[in-house]
């Protein structure tokens, strides 16, 4: 069931952008410093104590990631930044499970426009800008959607998947992937229905009754790029039957497993419902209250998942190939190796990848909580297209603070302990890397 909510959801649209404000910029606010906010109303009273809730429960995940065995002084210094990116990130996701404007909402990292394209936002769970990622959780049960898109002149690979999403956890449901399942036009262009029932004469379909968590099916595209410059796959989205209204609350609220009594939350859903937000401060307030009870519990979720990247493993090493599937909203047509770096001012690692038959294949560098570094004025990821690959049958990369002047070198841009994380995407079907071993060598950056 879908909540219709009226009067109300339009002050929430319209304020969605204050709140988005309030929450996410001005980096590094205290509960002190927020003391001086005023609402869009002219009233500093009525959200303030959300507000300062909030703010106390991203300290206190600040404080929780802090005290892990292996965070480091450098990735500390980031973590009020990415919780707030992370905030950003369940608002958009939010949005999309609750609106049907401008026909369909995409939550996406890399961002085309929002922030500073010098400094992009960060997020947990091993981000790359390598590979675009559009994600909506607002697929209505028994609403039928068409998905359009072309094919960009950077892309190399291309899923199209079904995610059930509880919280943190997700699961891949089914999935189009380009050079496989999914059906392109000579022209790159190609059209996708999605819902309960494959249409007469659909040449590509994604069922999502099994993706269907709490109210809605979630859709997750992966567009793979190369060549950045050549540009991403376009997308757009719109219902085409049985849909839900204009603007629509699910039942169970904005966020998955946030609306429901085990979580004790109050959902923005039930606040819009109850007509108790009758004003912008009013709505900032449910907003703040939700956000405040779901940053634990989801911060911790990406740490765990974190530590799936490598952390924990002996210092300077990566594991064997392994499917995708064991991190997270994998791929079964994907491998990946994960590991880390703890270097001095000095030294380098040389990372020996076995080359293996993919659309596209990757490595970036993280931080110990498997946020991306900064990757727009250094080089800290490579892919198949920018890389020098060895005809002996294997990738090198040197990973270190300095030039070493050779090929494949991943700036760790100061950083002297963080996360490794390479990838295989869109693997041919008889391909099995598993258990390829990836090794390491720790040398003086001048004998590299």
């Amino acid at each position: 069931m879908r909540v219709r909510a009226g009067g109300a959801a339009r002050i929430a649209t319209t304020a969605l952008a204050g709140a988005l404000a309030m929450v996410i910029t001005a980096p590094r606010a205290t509960a002190d410093e927020s003391a001086a906010v005023t609402s869009p109303s002219g009233s500093s009273e009525s959200f303030q104590p959300a507000l300062d809730h909030l703010l106390q429960a991203m300290q206190q995940a600040v404080a929780y990631d802090s005290a892990l065995p292996f965070a480091t002084p450098a990735s500390d210094a980031t973590l009020m930044t990415t919780l707030q990116d992370t905030n950003y990130e369940l608002l958009m996701a939010g949005l999309s499970r609750a609106t049907e404007l401008f026909d369909g909402w995409f939550f996406q990292s890399p961002e085309v426009v929002a922030g500073d394209a010098a400094n992009p936002r960060q997020y947990f769970d091993f981000f790359t800008p390598d590979i675009y990622y559009s994600v909506t959780a607002g697929l209505a049960p028994g609403a039928t959607y068409e998905l359009t898109g072309t094919v960009g002149g950077g892309t190399e690979g291309l899923s199209i998947s079904s995610e059930a999403i509880t919280g943190g956890a997700v699961q891949t449901q089914s999935s189009l992937q380009l050079g496989d399942n999914l059906v392109v036009n000579p022209n790159g262009t190609f059209t996708v229905d999605i819902g309960p029932t494959e249409p007469s004469g659909a040449v590509n379909y994604i069922d999502d009754q099994n993706a269907t968590v709490e109210g809605d099916a979630s859709l997750l595209i992966r567009d793979m790029l190369g060549n950045w410059a050549k540009g991403p796959a376009s997308l757009g989205i719109h219902c085409v039957a049985n849909c839900p209204a204009f603007v629509a609350i699910p039942s169970t609220g904005l966020l998955p497993g946030v609306g429901t009594p085990t979580a004790g939350i109050d959902s923005l859903a039930t606040g819009l419902a109850s007509a108790k937000i009758d004003s912008v401060d009013s709505l900032l307030s449910t907003l703040f209250t939700a956000f405040a009870a779901f940053t634990g519990p989801f911060n911790q979720a990406n740490i765990a998942t974190g530590e799936t990247a490598g952390i924990e493993l002996p210092v300077n090493t990566m594991s064997p190939l392994a499917p995708e599937t064991g991190f997270g909203a994998g791929l079964e047509s994907a491998a990946v190796s994960a590991g880390n770096f703890d270097l001095p001012v000095g030294e380098a690692l040389i990372v020996k990848v076995p080359d293996v038959t993919s659309a596209y294949s990757g490595i970036e560098l993280m931080n110990v909580f498997g946020a991306a570094l900064p990757y727009t004025l250094a080089q800290t990821t490579l892919n198949n297209t920018t890389a020098f690959h060895d005809p002996d049958g294997y990738t090198y990369y040197v990973v270190s603070a300095t030039d070493p002047g050779v090929a494949n070198w991943l700036d760790s841009s100061g950083v002297t302990h963080g996360e490794i994380f390479a990838r295989f995407e869109n693997i041919p079907a008889g391909t099995n890397p598993t258990d390829l071993p990836v090794t390491t060598e720790v040398v003086p950056v001048a004998e590299v």
